[in-house]
């Protein structure tokens, strides 16, 4: 958490995107943004851009990161890259379309019957049919979570003084028009 002298600190928070699912740790954009900023200021100050995208992050994980770690860490400036998974999170994440279902005894029998079938047969496409009207169901609410999530986060780090940057989920847009 000690930053050296002379550097600025950004640390970029997200999901997939941030992660750089898909690509080398060199070719994601916190990695290629530190190697632009680094060469148009040639080392004064010297720029740190951590990757802090996580698979499947979500707003709420955002928060819970600012509180409980990005803070100790004393960023210059935060990068928030939230909203790719936000409207459709309703339960866990054991499988990408079971975390769209809420954890009870029905979707604990539901994801046994699953992991079962699966191993047997491959992934079951009326279950993830099944998931997806669930998603449906909780979307609107989802993304007034996802809209209240943000601003708390944003409160957190303007407290602190920190700088934000909040690029613009198209996905939540799309689907808050």
């Amino acid at each position: 958490p000690i930053k050296p002298e002379n550097t600025f600190r950004i640390i970029a928070l997200g999901s997939y995107q941030t992660f750089g699912h898909g690509v080398n740790n060199d070719q994601t954009y916190p990695a290629q943004l530190e190697k632009l900023l680094n060469a148009k200021y040639k080392g004064k100050p010297n720029v740190e851009v951590w990757n802090g995208g996580r698979h499947a992050g979500s707003a709420i994980i955002g928060l819970a990161r600012v509180k409980n770690e990005v803070l100790s860490f004393n960023p210059d400036l935060v990068i928030l890259d939230y909203g790719m998974v936000d409207d459709s999170i309703l339960g866990d994440d054991t499988y990408l379309h079971n975390f769209l279902i809420h954890d009870n005894k029905l979707s604990d029998f539901i994801r046994f019957f699953e992991q079962s079938f699966n191993k047997m047969f491959g992934p079951s496409l009326v279950i993830m049919n099944l998931s997806r009207k669930f998603v449906e169901l909780g979307r609107n609410n989802n993304i007034d979570k996802f809209v209240d999530t943000m601003k708390q986060t944003i409160k957190l780090l303007a407290e602190q003084k920190i700088p934000i940057i909040v690029l613009k989920s198209t996905k939540i847009q799309m689907a808050h028009s």
